[in-house]
């Protein structure tokens, strides 16, 4: 069980560290055209669209247009629901009183 929980951790580990530097080397490359063009020869291209030229331009939040969705012709129902029963619960802090278990006197 313990051997599972091992290598479990050490594939998050292994994963988390793969992706870190992906993005490390992605923004290197977003920083340095010349490394950039020698992973792509179609980088000084205009219609080249990868993760780098996206990170050089700034437009990586930029996720287009935003789908509006219309909801219509809802059918009008006549739906009532019971009203729940009112119950009164006394409080317990009305009495007003010390506390027979206050705080200890400091002298």
């Amino acid at each position: 069980m313990l051997r599972h929980i091992c290598q479990r951790s050490f594939l998050l580990y292994a994963t988390a560290l793969v992706v870190m530097v992906h993005f490390l080397l992605a923004l290197a490359m977003a920083s340095s055209p010349d490394l950039h063009k020698r992973l792509h020869d179609d980088a000084d291209n205009d219609e080249h669209g990868c993760l780098v030229t996206a990170m050089h331009h700034g437009c990586c939040g930029d996720a287009g247009p935003i789908a509006d969705f219309v909801v219509q012709g809802v059918p009008e129902t006549n739906l009532t629901l019971p009203v729940p029963a009112v119950v009164m619960l006394d409080s317990l802090f009305l009495g007003g009183s010390i506390s027979e278990r206050g705080p200890p006197v400091i002298s």
